[in-house]
């Protein structure tokens, strides 16, 4: 075998368990839980929040943080498509025939070329979803700073940077994994790339 391209749809399939689609759903709800939580913990301390006299200074600060997150959320929305799709480039669907995955160095077994298929979709999927969780991220960072330095009545635009989760939940949302959306990866990214 030259290329990971030449696995069939049926050793494909076949290779696919059930147990390999439940580890890379909850991959995407944990992460999606993950910032949700961090969203909850942020809404209780808005709560909380008493009348705390505003700090002029974080202002700034904030402002540089939200053009930054800003910034960060629409960049790695094309830089995380652009490295996970490269999971996919015909030379690293070469390369992965004969490339020992963590899983055959460590437990000494051998994976087929289906299961090398499946942890290269899996891997895609993890690059995009740590693309996009990262400014999910740094935006609610810059959101817990908002309310505990008195600016939650003061300024409101602050909230803006809430829309850097956005794209995560779309995301998961949309590409949220079973057995036929896998298959459907499979077809499109990994057979489509002779």
């Amino acid at each position: 075998m030259v290329s990971l391209s030449e696995v069939s749809l049926n050793e494909f399939r076949e290779s696919l368990k059930q147990k390999d689609v439940r580890s890379i759903q909850i991959i995407y709800f944990a992460i999606a839980m993950g910032v949700l939580s961090f969203m909850l913990i942020i809404y209780v301390l808005y709560l909380k929040q008493g009348v705390v006299e505003p700090n002029n200074e974080i202002l700034s600060v904030l402002n540089i943080m939200t053009w930054f997150n800003l910034l960060l959320t629409f960049s790695m929305i094309y830089i995380g498509k652009f490295v996970s799709e490269r999971q996919y480039s015909k030379s690293s669907l070469e390369k992965a025939v004969y490339k020992k995955f963590p899983g055959q160095i460590l437990r000494n077994v051998n994976f087929t070329p289906a299961q090398k298929c499946l942890m290269i979709i899996r891997t895609a999927s993890i690059i995009r979803l740590a693309a996009l969780e990262a400014p999910a991220f740094f935006g609610l960072v810059t959101l817990i700073l908002w309310v505990f330095n008195g600016e939650v009545h003061n300024a409101p635009i602050y909230l803006v940077n809430l829309l850097s989760t956005v794209p995560l939940f779309v995301y998961v949302i949309v590409n949220f994994p079973n057995k036929e959306k896998l298959v459907e990866i499979f077809q499109s990214k990994i057979q489509g790339s002779v």
